[in-house]
């Protein structure tokens, strides 16, 4: 649902986001979702400042409960450290506001209770963000890491992987802690949270091509790439060859008959602009330029 913009880039809040609010303020503990709320915000405006210093496009912000999603455009065609810049800045931003916090009472009185919350949320939101889990920080730079090794489909299923293996674990955690008479249910739905995440439907070779339009402005910056050839089936579908490509490279396609002989050549520039005009549903074949 969108809100506004803050930073001038679009802000969206999930309707989780509110069903929880109301969790909250049901619970009497309507303060302690207002300081988690902002204490989110804080962790994906940093994202967001951390790309604008890198000259990187955002798309949008979106809050999710306990976490958020900032959208950049062209990340992973990006040098592994600005990557790593852009992924971690929001761990880092919740790990200052929670040492800024503790500093509070030192300059005037709060409510310690209150306090104490805020500090604990930022320093759980930043190292649950570390999980090389999606679509969490720490997810999002290995999978661009692993990208420019396996192809952006497998890295992507990695860390949804990932993900759902923290959600049972999560939960385990949840039923243990209750047969002891400790009843976390914010434990619950972390686990739910990830497990939602990862099975969430995004399109496969949307996020690969999120990045491969990019490359005209990534051209400007390295005149220098490295050129990727891959062989395909000619009946591949074209969203299936965009999501086994990897960032940082440029493609060369060779299109094969089953009996593997060579039916043409092309680039990913043609891929990109069949998608836009056929669908990722389109065999490849169709690419190839017969004399």
């Amino acid at each position: 649902m969108p809100v506004g913009r803050v930073l001038g880039v679009p802000l969206k809040v999930h309707w989780s986001v509110l069903a929880l609010m109301a969790v909250y303020v049901l619970a009497g503990q309507g303060f302690q979702m207002a300081l988690g709320f902002l204490a989110v915000l804080g962790h994906e405006l940093a994202h967001v400042a951390a790309a604008r210093v890198l000259e990187l496009e955002v798309e949008g912000v979106e809050l999710l409960p306990f976490g958020g999603v900032a959208r950049l455009s062209g990340l992973d065609s990006e040098d592994p450290a600005r990557q790593a810049m852009v992924a971690m800045a929001g761990p880092l931003s919740s790990l200052v506001l929670a040492a800024l916090a503790v500093t509070v009472p030192q300059l005037w009185p709060v409510n310690p209770v209150l306090l104490e919350f805020f500090v604990w949320v930022n320093v759980g939101l930043a190292l649950f963000n570390l999980l090389p889990a999606a679509p969490l920080d720490g997810g999002r730079l290995w999978r661009a890491l692993r990208a420019s090794r396996v192809g952006y489909a497998q890295a992507h299923r990695e860390v949804r992987r990932v993900a759902e293996v923290a959600a049972w674990v999560l939960s385990g955690w949840f039923f243990l802690l209750a047969a002891f008479g400790v009843f976390w249910w914010q434990v619950l739905v972390l686990g739910g949270f990830l497990w939602w995440a990862a099975r969430r439907p995004d399109g496969r070779a949307a996020w690969a091509v999120r990045d491969l339009a990019v490359r005209r402005a990534a051209w400007e910056r390295q005149s220098v790439w490295l050129v990727e050839d891959v062989a395909v089936r000619e009946d591949a579908p074209l969203g299936d060859v965009l999501s086994a490509m990897r960032p940082k490279k440029l493609h060369r396609v060779a299109v094969l008959t089953p009996a593997q002989d060579l039916l043409g050549t092309v680039w990913e520039q043609d891929l990109l602009a069949t998608l836009k005009a056929s669908g990722p549903t389109t065999p490849v074949r169709h690419l190839v330029r017969r004399p």
